[in-house]
């Protein structure tokens, strides 16, 4: 039987501008996590960077990064409030509520 897929894909992703905003705003942050903190979100912001400036930046290796960024504030960030603003800029990125 044939059928016809008539969805819609609608595929909204980070702008260069928010990832700029973000790496800034985590960078001025990064002072005041724990130094764990401050390691493993260097790699994560390192892709975020790189795909900031590319013509074609993948939605997929940004959402990757931003998703480990809060994975890996998050697990030490009890009662840290500058990892919870960065949770929350990622929420809003990614647009989770």
């Amino acid at each position: 039987m044939n059928s016809t897929d008539n969805s819609i894909n609608i595929v909204s992703g980070a702008s260069s501008e928010q990832l700029a905003g973000f790496i800034n705003q985590v960078r001025g942050s990064m002072a005041a996590l724990a130094q764990e903190q401050q390691q493993a979100t260097t790699e994560p912001l390192a892709v975020l960077e790189v795909e900031a400036v590319s013509r074609a930046p993948s939605q997929s290796k940004i959402r990757a990064a931003l998703l480990l960024t809060i994975k890996t504030v998050a697990e030490g960030a009890t009662g840290n409030l500058i990892a919870s603003g960065i949770s929350a800029l990622i929420a809003k990125i990614l647009g989770i509520r």
